[in-house]
């Protein structure tokens, strides 16, 4: 019983994991404001994100989960068509450093550009409790939030971004989780 309690004193320590968690969908509202380091170097906030009206997609993703290699691609196949794209702000949130980051870009293959939360602060603001969580957020509101990934959430976030931009939403999906799936 003990390395039971072990675990779970990490999981609520952390509160960022590789596991569904048992949460609930957070509620939609006003996005939390937060100031994190960009992968490119330069600090970020809500505000210089979504400047212009900028629709904003936040992909919480745990360093080394073993999820990763299953959900990363089917999230390069759907964000990274629009991220060149003025009206659109793609940003994964990756709780370590920029070494870990760029280790992940090289690992995966990605052009993401990263926000690097290895405090956790902008994580726990977002109530992100699990890895592969997504934010959608669009005039200062969060106008959606999945605690997980599937076909169809990858879908509605292909969506939303077309809208924003104009363009086709085309990616390959036929590899995505029908069920909602975790870290």
């Amino acid at each position: 019983m003990r390395p039971i309690f072990v675990v779970l004193s990490l999981v609520v320590a952390t509160g960022f994991t590789c596991s569904n968690g048992g949460q609930d969908t957070q509620a939609l509202g006003a996005a939390p404001d937060f100031s994190a380091q960009g992968s490119e170097g330069k600090s970020h906030t809500l505000a210089s994100l979504t400047e212009g009206g900028k629709t904003l997609v936040l992909y919480f993703v745990k360093h080394g989960c073993g999820a990763n290699p299953r959900a990363v691609p089917l999230f390069k196949a759907v964000g990274e068509p629009y991220m060149k794209d003025e009206k659109v702000e793609f940003r994964v949130v990756f709780n370590d450093d920029k070494a870990a980051f760029e280790e992940f870009q090289k690992e995966f293959d990605v052009e993401f550009k990263g926000l690097l939360d290895p405090t956790m602060d902008v994580i726990k603001k977002y109530k992100a409790r699990s890895s592969q969580a997504a934010a959608v957020v669009q005039n200062g509101k969060i106008v959606k939030f999945w605690k997980g990934f599937s076909k169809g959430s990858l879908t509605e976030i292909g969506e939303i971004l077309a809208k924003a931009t104009g363009k086709p939403f085309e990616a390959d999906l036929s590899r995505a989780p029908v069920n909602e799936s975790y870290g």
